[in-house]
């Protein structure tokens, strides 16, 4: 190889002119500015490290620190490789120095001279990479050897952060990085210059927000770990997961070494989402302000846009590191483990503690790379086989990365007690492929469902939540503003004011809250995988199902709608969530749905509809009726709205009406629940009920319209007339009787304030306090009014609609008493002298009609009476004409007038009711007679709790009282003890007083052939 042609390249290399002898290395602290050899066997490496050394000697000229000069060699020794290359692709070995093509007096060479050529330039390809090592290795020695070169100042202050300021200010190749983990791979000097760099990238990110400069260092942090070396060097780092330092589950945000990056969010936080202000974007407009609410929309757009490129960052990021495998895979994985753990309790409580808690956006951003790690495996056509055969229980309980984090949740059917018990005496089966260390597809399929719950789908009810808090604000302002002429000429004056100026001020906050969240978990894209993941956990969760439920079906979903089918122990201890957060999403997304249709439109819902059906009706897979409540709330909103044309109406009529375990489950469920709710155990029972079965009558009602699951419907009542059906038809009747009759006493409660507050003189006689009290007072009763009446009026329809073909549990003597007595009862309001009292201005405002509510209840009279005739009966008739404290002659002859006044009835229905009127009264002829005839009863034939005869006596096991049949078993549907000592009685325990019952019979007969 000539000299000349390896001096040139580094001439070119280091940016100097070669001109005077190469200063003595004992000289080289003196200023020199050319340099030259006289030595031509001076080797080459040694020759350029010696011209190098005395240019760092010299230290910063200008501008260009020692840092920058390398950087630049680096690059310009870059720029030999290309000319290799380039003559090399181009034929011609003329070497480095030489023209960039063959001249024509050099084109006829012989293959030794082409060959020689071809050498040279092999070894100065050889001379080049050592020369490319050589400017590593001193960007080494400049930033971890202080004083080894001259230095300014400030350059000696920032040390290794010299290349986090050449990074930033675009210095660096992207394959320095490759050369330098390479050169100083499994040394400390790594370390010692990567993990300060990175931190420092962290750094400048973590008070930033989306709309800020977050992508420069994101990306540069994903460059640097991208080089398997630097990953290994920043795994083995203590900074990684500095576990001295890392005393909250906040601290892992600032601490750890990939905190930062993954908290820049829209989501709100305590100390705010960084700056700029993404607040300021999304100030909400006034309603009628049309171009501000677009300028609003464009903010949310450019939000989602930007937290689509961190979340893909972030997910190339980890994919990268994992893909390294070994110990790098290892890292990111405890990592991930020690964001989990150091959060399980904090952000799975109602309320977290901002403080101490890693924020919103850090688990939402880590949400959403966990979903993508699970794509390959949430596929249900592709992937769903590959995780059901790696995805094993055992993780949740054993020997895995995350057990801790399981420990505290609440279990599907198990207390805390049961569960500990259950996993204290639980032995791990050699041979059953659990155990640690798992397979990475079932670390990633519950640290996913894991970090989901804490992330995403805390996101989710904690905006919902705030949804709630803001309409209740908006509410209290909303009375402040409309009683606004009352309290200004008041006392309270100045304090209310100051009230409703706090008012608006929380409302604005919480509104600009409100996009925030909308910006990130309304987001389309992360909807559907969140959508699929919960897909695959619905499906895994039926694998529990036993393969025969013990109606000999071999389909999970069929089995688990046997009456016998019982899950797994297994199941019972699976922590709750893995449920709950389906039915969660599944709530949220049909919400989305109703403003963003899309979000549902392309989905398939099949797998989600068999969830929803199955675990409606079984308790003994989830005890929480709450959560069962909440699948019911799902499928209510996803019944179709009607005379609405959609695609997405289209797909959700279709799933009620052709979904194979829908038809055959779903109506028999809902009634199951109906009555299951009655008893939650939470303090508030009596109230949730109400709303809960309010959704399950909509429901129903839907369901009616269906003929295939009206069908079931009938089948299911009439084999279940004397059992379950009988509890529910009861419990429809106690909730009518307790809606209605708290409605029309709070009618008149409202009518009167309505009226006082009519006649202004006598109203503003009053003082402001009491006018204040008296308007608060009326609210709240309008307020209980509108839901007492909402409610009972579903009920009544649900009545009225199901006794035109469903009856017989209706008529059974332990019912048909009290159906008859309910129908008496309001008929006498609605009729009645009281009615006066029911009169209010806008009714429509409280749902209050009482006209619609005076048809069903003849109806539903009428109903009953033509069933009760076709099996020859008179029990229903009979009830209603002995009902001593409600029924009239006088009542059903004006309900009759008003039906015909007002058009209630068709012709056909107003000729029968006037029919059933006269077989009354002459039921009522009937019984007078009887009454005379039978004279005083024997006390031991009369019934202890309703005084009247016994028709069909029995015992009561425990008390040894005796009673009819019809009272205790009413007694019974809804309180299964003895009435007289509180133990626990059933019907199947009652026993027949045959004796008494044939001393009855006697003295009936003796008494009528008197």
């Amino acid at each position: 190889m000539a000299p000349s042609e390896w001096m040139r390249g580094i001439e070119r290399t280091f940016g100097l002119v070669l001109g005077r002898p190469l200063v003595s290395e004992e000289e080289s602290g003196g200023s020199t500015t050319e340099a030259t050899t006289t030595k031509t066997t001076t080797e080459p490496v040694t020759l350029a490290e010696k011209v190098l050394m005395t240019r760092l000697a010299e230290g910063t000229q200008g501008e260009e620190s020692s840092l920058s000069y390398l950087l630049g060699c680096y690059e310009r020794c870059l720029d030999e490789f290309r000319r290799i290359d380039g003559r090399r692709s181009s034929g011609s070995f003329a070497g480095v120095g030489g023209a960039s093509s063959p001249s024509p007096a050099k084109r006829d060479k012989s293959p030794a001279d082409t060959a020689d050529a071809e050498e040279e330039t092999n070894a100065l390809e050889e001379n080049l990479v050592q020369l490319n090592t050589l400017i590593v290795s001193y960007v080494g020695l400049l930033l971890t050897i202080p004083g080894m070169f001259p230095q300014t100042d400030e350059q000696e202050n920032r040390g290794v952060l010299q290349l986090y300021d050449a990074l930033m200010s675009n210095q660096i190749p992207q394959r320095f990085f490759v050369d330098f983990a390479g050169r100083f791979s499994g040394e400390e000097t790594l370390a010692q210059i990567i993990v300060p760099v990175i931190k420092e990238l962290g750094k400048s990110v973590v008070n930033v927000s989306p709309l800020g400069d977050f992508q420069k260092p994101l990306n540069l942090c994903t460059l640097l770990l991208s080089c398997k070396e630097v990953a290994l060097a920043c795994v083995r780092s203590e900074d990684w997961l500095p576990l001295d330092r890392l005393t909250t589950g906040r601290s892992i945000e600032y601490e750890s070494l990939l905190g930062p990056f993954f908290k820049v969010s829209t989501l709100p936080d305590i100390f705010g989402n960084g700056k700029p202000s993404i607040r300021q974007l999304l100030r909400v407009p006034e309603e009628r302000d049309v171009r501000a609410q677009q300028e609003v929309a464009v903010a949310v757009r450019t939000l989602r846009q930007s937290m689509k490129i961190v979340q893909q960052s972030l997910q190339e990021l980890v994919l990268s590191l994992l893909r390294m495998g070994g110990e790098v895979r290892e890292g990111i994985l405890s990592w991930i483990a020690r964001a989990i753990e150091d959060n399980a309790k904090g952000r799975a409580k109602m309320r977290i503690d901002l403080l101490k808690c890693a924020t919103h956006g850090f688990f939402f951003n880590l949400s959403s790379v966990m979903l993508n790690l699970c794509g390959p495996f949430m596929d249900p056509l592709k992937g769903y086989g590959k995780a059901y055969d790696k995805v094993n229980v055992d993780f949740v309980f054993q020997g895995s990365r995350l057990q801790e984090a399981f420990k505290e949740d609440t279990r599907c059917a198990a207390s805390l007690e049961e569960y500990n018990k259950w996993l204290g005496g639980r032995e791990k089966v050699e041979g059953d492929g659990g155990g640690y260390p798992y397979h990475f597809i079932c670390d990633c399929f519950f640290m996913t469902a894991k970090v989901m719950h804490l992330g995403f789908m805390k996101s989710v009810r904690d905006f919902l939540d705030n949804m709630k808090e803001l309409s209740r604000h908006q509410h209290m302002l909303r009375r402040l503003q409309s009683t606004q002429a009352a309290w200004q000429s008041g006392p309270y004056r100045r304090q209310t004011e100051q009230q409703v100026q706090q008012l608006e001020a929380w409302i604005s906050e919480h509104k600009e809250m409100h996009l925030c969240y909308e910006c990130a978990i309304q987001e389309e894209g992360i909807l559907h995988q969140a959508l699929l993941y919960y897909k695959l956990v619905g499906s895994w969760l039926f694998r529990f199902v036993p393969e025969d439920g013990g109606g000999g079906n071999a389909d999970p979903a069929a089995s688990a709608m046997e009456v016998d089918a019982k899950p797994p122990e297994v199941f019972h201890m699976l922590p709750e969530f893995f449920v709950d957060d389906v039915a969660e999403l599944l709530l949220f997304t049909a919400r989305v749905a109703e403003r963003q249709p899309r979000v549902l439109q392309d989905e398939d819902l099949e797998a989600f509809m068999t969830f929803l059906v199955v675990f409606t009706g079984k308790p003994d897979f989830v005890h929480n009726p709450y959560l069962r409540a909440k699948m019911v709330d799902v499928l209510h909103h996803w019944v179709p709205p009607p005379n609405v044309t959609h695609p997405l109406v289209s797909k959700m009529a279709n799933l009620f009406e052709f979904h194979e375990i829908g038809k055959k489950s779903l109506v028999a469920n809902l009634l199951k629940l109906y009555v299951d709710i009655e008893f939650t155990g939470s303090n508030t029972q009596f109230y949730d009920k109400f709303n809960i079965r309010h959704h399950i009558g909509e429901m129903l009602e839907y369901l009616w319209s269906i003929p295939v699951h009206r069908a079931n419907w009938k089948a299911l009542a009439n084999e279940q007339a004397d059992g379950f059906y009988l509890k529910f038809v009861n419990m429809l009747v106690n909730d009518a009787i307790y809606l209605l009759d708290e409605g029309m006493k709070k009618l008149p409660e409202v009518r009167e304030t309505l009226e006082a507050m009519d006649n202004i003189d006598m109203w503003n006689s009053q003082p402001p306090q009491e006018q204040s009290e008296r308007e608060q007072q009326l609210r709240q009763s309008e307020d209980i009014l509108r839901q007492d009446l909402l409610l009972a009026n579903v009920h009544i329809d649900l009545m009225e609609y199901t006794t035109r073909e469903i009856t017989k549990a209706f008529l059974l003597p332990e019912m048909v008493e009290r159906i008859a007595t309910m129908l008496n009862y309001f008929l006498r309001f609605l009729v009645g002298p009281e009615r006066k009292q029911l009169k209010v201005r806008n009714p429509e405002k409280y749902g209050w009609d009482p006209r619609k509510m005076l048809s069903q209840i003849m109806k539903i009279y009428m109903h009953l009476a033509v069933a009760d005739e076709k099996v020859e009966g008179e029990n229903f008739g009979s009830s209603v004409a002995r009902d001593g404290r409600s029924y009239s002659h006088e009542l059903f002859l004006e309900a009759q007038t008003i039906a015909e006044k007002y058009g209630l009835l068709s012709v056909n229905e107003n000729e029968y009711f006037a029919s059933f009127i006269e077989k009354l009264q002459s039921q009522v002829a009937a019984d007078a007679k009887e009454e005379e005839m039978l004279g005083e009863i024997p006390d031991e034939f009369l019934d202890p709790i309703q005084y009247t005869l016994m028709t069909d006596p029995v015992i009561l096991p425990s008390s040894k009282m005796v009673m009819d049949r019809s009272t205790i078993q009413r007694h019974l549907l809804s309180d299964q003890t003895d009435p007289f000592n509180r133990s626990k009685l059933t019907p199947d325990m009652l026993l027949p007083e045959v004796e008494l019952k044939k001393k009855i019979e006697q003295w009936l007969s003796d008494q009528r052939t008197k």
